[in-house]
C-alpha cells in the first residue's frame, strides 16, 4: 500500500505543469490576437481611414480627346472618387487597366504623390492609316502596332495618311477596337507602312502612299502614290504592286529605288510598277 501511494505522488505535479502550460499557451494566443488587433487598428487609423491621405488633387496634361473632367470620370468608373478614395489603399493596377480599356489610350502612367495627389500621364494612339469597310465608310484608324481605334475627329489628321481598302470582308466588316488586329491584310499593310517610313526617300522622287488596296487572291498590296512637289518622276496616282509577305517588301522597295534612279538619270517618269516580280519588273511611264 505504501508503494502504491509513493508511485502516485507525482501525478498532481504533472497536472500542475499541464495547467500552467495551458494557461501560458492561452495567454500567448490572447496576446497575439491583441497584438494583431492593435496592428490592424493602427493601420486603419493611421493609413486606411486617415483623412490626411484622401484623394483631393489630380495632376495631368489634357490631351486631344481627354480633358481633366473626362479623366476624372474614367477614374470614378474605376472606383477612384475624389475626395473619398484613400490613396494608400487605391489599386493602381486596376485603375491603369480601366484607362487602357479605352481604345483611344496608348499608354498611361499613374503615380501617387502623398499625401493627396495622383499624377496621370496619358498618351493617345496616333494613326498611321485609315481603314475603309466594304461600304466605303471609315471603319477606324490603325496605330503603328496594328491596333484599331475609333475615328473621332479628322480635322487634325495628317493629309498623308493612306486609306486601306479591301482588308475587311463583307461577312466581317467590323474592327475589334483596342486589340491588335488579326486581319492578315491589315497586318501586311501596317508592316509595309513601317518599312516604307523607315527607308530614306530619293531626292527628286519622294512620294507618299495615299491608298492601299488588299488583293488577297494575288497576295498583293496595290498602292496608289502621290508625289511630293519636288517629284518630277512619279506621276500622280501612280500604282505599285507590293508583295504581302513582309520578308519580300524590302527587296521590292530596293527594286523600286533602282527603277527611280534610272528614271531620274534618263529623265523618265513612272506611272506603274509591279514590284512583286523579282526580275524583269513590269513598269509603265
Amino acid at each position: 500500500m505504501d508503494n502504491v501511494q509513493a508511485a502516485s505522488l507525482p501525478a498532481p505535479r504533472k497536472r500542475g505543469r499541464i495547467i500552467r502550460a495551458a494557461i501560458l499557451l492561452i495567454g500567448g494566443v490572447l496576446l497575439l490576437l491583441a497584438f494583431l488587433y492593435c496592428l490592424r487598428w493602427t493601420r486603419n487609423f493611421l493609413f486606411r481611414q486617415n483623412p490626411h491621405f484622401q484623394f483631393r488633387q489630380l495632376v495631368m496634361e489634357p490631351t486631344e480627346h481627354f480633358s481633366h473632367a473626362q479623366v476624372r470620370t474614367l477614374m470614378e468608373e474605376a472606383g477612384c472618387v475624389m475626395p473619398r478614395t484613400n490613396l494608400l489603399t487605391l489599386d493602381l493596377r486596376a485603375l491603369r487597366a480601366r484607362f487602357l480599356a479605352n481604345p483611344l489610350v496608348s499608354t498611361v502612367e499613374i503615380n501617387r504623390i502623398l499625401p493627396e495627389t495622383l499624377h496621370v500621364v496619358l498618351t493617345e494612339r496616333r494613326p498611321i492609316a485609315i481603314v475603309v469597310n466594304p461600304q466605303n465608310q471609315i471603319a477606324g484608324y490603325l496605330d503603328n502596332k496594328g491596333i484599331p481605334f475609333p475615328c473621332l475627329d479628322r480635322k487634325n489628321l495628317p493629309t498623308t495618311l493612306p486609306y486601306i481598302f479591301g482588308a475587311l470582308k463583307a461577312d466581317a466588316p467590323e474592327l475589334k477596337m483596342g486589340t491588335t488586329t488579326d486581319i492578315y491584310g491589315l497586318i501586311s499593310a501596317v508592316q509595309f507602312i513601317q518599312i516604307l517610313t523607315a527607308r530614306p526617300q530619293i531626292d527628286g522622287a519622294s512620294f507618299y502612299v495615299n491608298a492601299i488596296s488588299i488583293s488577297y487572291p494575288h497576295e498583293q498590296l496595290i498602292c496608289r502614290l502621290t508625289p511630293f512637289v519636288n517629284n518630277t518622276v512619279i506621276k500622280k496616282d501612280a500604282i505599285l504592286y507590293i508583295p504581302m509577305d513582309p520578308e519580300k517588301m524590302d527587296p521590292a522597295l530596293d527594286r523600286l529605288e533602282a527603277i527611280l534612279k534610272d528614271k531620274i538619270q534618263n529623265n523618265g517618269t513612272l506611272s506603274f510598277a509591279n514590284l512583286t516580280l523579282e526580275i524583269n519588273v513590269n513598269t509603265k511611264d
